[in-house]
């Protein structure tokens, strides 16, 4: 797995290019459930014989990923093709913590609450055989003996426990296998000290998609030279259909999708593109703020001034709102969209090499996305301090037409997932989880092995949540 860690790390790299970069956030001030004694279970994913009453096999008649799949293995691994056959309620089983392992668990009750991705690993054939031809050296076995826990069919023989006292009608689960594996494969998550759960999600998207690709010796090299305005579009449907050639998981399928940078030269104004796929988005809040406050006072400021005589309510008005802005600790989606694509320009030392003009002279530099995965991952960093106190405001819907380039894709997105972080700030704390449920739509609110659903969403998770990571599904 040195493969995997190395690729791990440069990515991580890659993808929080001009962001600051998040610290790790521990559990020196967690509640009482990260520091009680824990249960273990073995880690064995027990045999087709003991997994379900019924060992019938039918054909997979779900969704098929990568056309290139032999549709004779498409089998689920009972009769049932979906969670949503399967199981009439929610299944409320949490995740015991087994030594400050607040974000693991977080972190895997909103992936095991996506339907696509839980259907996939519980009830296709193709992670069967993988199984059978790679062993249980693999985080792929442990996923999946994850995802069978928590969504247990009836007469299965995993191990679930029970919860004592007040708490007595929530189920549990111990993923001491899973905390294992993941730090025997990566060091970062070695011992008992809390961990990132950007650092966990970013691990395991990476870890299971290189081990379910079908592409065993992809070809991921990619020329991002000489990408100008005249083949640019050439260059993008091939880099596109070059992307889909050497990836073909359910977690590419999923998880990944295409941004890139153009950069133009003042002196001969010619435009380069660098084209790179992402699988999460990081907005750094307080940057966010700041370029909000300035956008607003550069966009105001004219027109506040044409007012002060002729209009007077109008420009008391307006000023207060100025004031408001500059005042204010929350941003939304928007402005942390509008951040991520805002023009820089590079001058003096940072001026970049226009090979055209073999130089370096003044440039301009911005981001820019050309379409968003089936699952959109948006990590939140709030640093330290006071920057750790601004606020998030979120919708369960998101339109992002005007963010994606590509506007044939589908850019409307559904609130699926929220992990949200409880402290002082960024370096201690707690994580909790609140999932949208496939089976029923409810929300539920996972805080280790305690598991209840939220009465009102707005209310407990839009007004008063602050969420580090968002999970949404497009529509």
């Amino acid at each position: 797995m040195t493969k995997v860690y190395k690729l791990f790390s440069i990515l991580s790299i890659v993808n929080t290019i001009n962001v600051t970069s998040i610290d790790i956030w521990s559990c020196n001030k967690c509640c009482k459930s990260c520091r009680r004694n824990t249960d273990s279970d073995n880690g064995n994913i027990p045999n087709s014989q003991n997994g379900s009453q019924n060992t019938n096999k039918i054909p997979f008649t779900g969704d098929k990923y990568n056309n290139d799949i032999n549709e004779n293995s498409m089998q689920p691994n009972t009769l049932y093709n979906s969670i949503r056959e399967e199981f009439p309620f929610h299944q409320r089983i949490a995740l015991r913590n087994v030594g400050a392992t607040c974000y693991m668990n977080a972190t895997l009750q909103c992936l095991c609450n996506i339907e696509k991705l839980v259907n996939y690993f519980k009830y296709h054939r193709t992670i069967e055989n993988y199984i059978r031809d790679n062993g249980s050296n693999t985080l792929t076995y442990s996923f999946k003996y994850l995802v069978e826990n928590l969504w247990q069919s009836k007469g299965s023989k995993y191990i679930i426990h029970q919860c004592n006292g007040e708490n007595s009608n929530n189920k549990y689960f111990s993923p001491t296998g899973f905390k294992e594996k993941i730090s025997t494969m990566n060091p970062l998550f070695e011992g008992v000290q809390a961990n990132d759960a950007k650092d966990l999600v970013t691990f395991i998207i990476m870890t299971l998609h290189e081990e379910l690709n079908k592409i065993k010796n992809p070809n991921q090299s990619w020329n991002n030279t000489n990408i100008n305005q005249t083949n640019h579009d050439m260059v993008l449907q091939n880099f596109i259909q070059n992307f889909r050639e050497n990836n073909k998981s359910i977690i590419s399928d999923l998880f990944y999708a295409m941004s890139g940078t153009y950069t133009q030269c003042s002196k001969c104004n010619e435009i380069k593109y660098n084209l790179q796929n992402y699988f999460f988005l990081i907005f750094p809040l307080e940057e966010v703020r700041k370029f909000k406050i300035q956008n607003s006072r550069s966009f105001n400021f004219k027109n506040i001034l044409q007012n002060i005589f002729i209009h007077p309510a109008i420009f008391n008005n307006q000023l207060n709102q100025l004031n408001n802005i500059n005042n204010s600790q929350s941003v939304n989606l928007d402005d942390c969209f509008q951040y991520y694509e805002k023009m820089e320009f590079f001058t003096g030392e940072n001026a970049m090499y226009c090979s055209r003009c073999n130089g370096q002279f003044q440039s301009c530099y911005k981001n820019r996305l050309y379409y968003g995965p089936e699952i959109l991952i948006i990590v939140l960093n709030r640093g330290k301090g006071i920057e750790y106190k601004v606020k998030l405001e979120f919708t369960e819907k998101i339109d992002l037409s005007n963010y994606f380039q590509l506007k044939n894709l589908g850019n409307v997105y559904n609130l699926i997932g929220v992990v949200t972080h409880i402290g002082e700030n960024g370096a201690s704390g707690h994580f909790i989880a609140n999932a949208k449920s496939p089976i029923d739509g409810q929300w539920y609110t996972y805080n280790d092995d305690l598991v209840y659903k939220v009465d009102n969403f707005k209310n407990q998770i839009i007004d008063y949540a602050m969420p580090y990571i968002l999970f949404y599904q497009k529509v």
